[in-house]
């Protein structure tokens, strides 16, 4: 089982009242399932490219969630501009339940507060119906390079100011963020290189072009694990299972820092409030099976469901902790 998430308490705390909806969804027929929301398919945007983590949990939860509501659930992918084309392309769709997106930390908390002109506010311009995954990064280097541990590369980087730099999937991303918050952590300073992808990103890693950077587990474990990459520490609460040696940045830091990306279904502002409780039951479910979990934790995240509510304090909180990094790291607004 994947380490637990820095979510996991609040999962815990919900766990009583969910396993009554759990419990209710087993009983309804499927006819009286059928009844009401939903009477035709719906469809989920994934605003990323058909591949990523982001789309392939997407998939792995469609076919329950289509079981628990009695209908088709359809994904479509409507990627580019860091996740926000497909987002903006949810929050203006008909309130109705039939159009919802998958909403990640790159695209609801980061990317539209790097704009001068925000294209929509995530606290505000949709309705959050529940997490369903959350994972951590990894903070890796090249082989090529003499560092071996996070200690050894901040001391390369105080001896050196502003001559090591870092990778990242693009300006405003959430891998670019999370980098500078490391950096303010560590009171390093080191050049931004940004990539038009992850893949491209750790490319250069591998090249030994850039000294370092943050990319989530699926895309860098296995890099690591054919000896592409060096792993220095993850950024979650807790170690990988499958990076037992690889320490915490919070560990090596004596910090309580944190990174951990998260993903979640969301619909356009006024979205019915029986829909989204329609829907979250029906997450639920999904997320409660053991196939689903372990076919998620394989992509590098935790299988968690958080309830409209409390998914919508997260965004709000994570927005907020993601503009302080940016303003007090001066990233240019674009």
């Amino acid at each position: 089982m994947l380490e637990k998430s820095r979510y996991s308490g609040l999962l815990k705390s919900a766990l009583p009242a969910l396993l009554g909806g759990v419990v209710a969804m087993a009983l309804v027929p499927a006819a009286y399932a059928k009844a009401g929301y939903p009477d035709r398919a719906v469809t989920i945007v994934v605003p990323f490219s058909t591949g990523g983590t982001g789309d392939l949990i997407t998939r792995i939860i469609a076919q329950g969630l289509g079981e628990q509501l009695g209908q088709a659930v359809v994904v479509e992918n409507r990627a580019g501009a860091a996740g926000m084309i497909g987002t903006d392309y949810v929050i203006k769709a008909k309130p109705d339940g039939y159009t919802l997106g998958l909403g990640g930390s790159t695209s609801l908390t980061v990317a539209p507060y790097v704009r001068r002109d925000k294209p929509y506010d995530s606290r505000t311009d949709l309705t959050p119906v529940g997490m369903v995954a959350g994972g951590p990064f990894i903070l890796a280097t090249s082989p090529k390079s003499k560092v071996t541990s996070l200690q050894e590369l901040v001391s390369l980087a105080k001896s050196r100011p502003g001559e090591l730099n870092y990778g990242s999937s693009g300006v405003g991303s959430m891998h670019h963020v999370l980098a500078e918050k490391f950096n303010q952590q560590v009171d390093i300073d080191a050049v931004h290189v940004p990539f038009k992808g992850g893949v491209e990103s750790a490319t250069n890693l591998v090249g030994g072009n850039i000294d370092y950077l943050f990319e989530s587990v699926s895309s860098i474990l296995p890099m690591i694990q054919d000896g592409r990459v060096k792993a220095l520490a993850v950024t979650g609460p807790e170690r990988l299972a499958a990076l037992p040696d690889v320490p915490t940045v919070a560990e090596e830091t004596r910090s309580g820092f944190t990174g951990v990306s998260f993903v979640g279904i969301f619909g356009p502002k006024g979205l019915p409030a029986e829909v989204v409780s329609r829907l979250g039951d029906a997450l639920a479910v999904t997320l409660a099976d053991p196939v689903v979990q372990e076919r998620i934790e394989r992509l590098g995240s935790a299988a968690e469901y958080m309830p409209s509510e409390k998914f919508g304090q997260l965004i709000n909180d994570e927005v907020q902790v993601w503009s302080d990094v940016i303003r007090d790291a001066n990233i240019p607004l674009m």
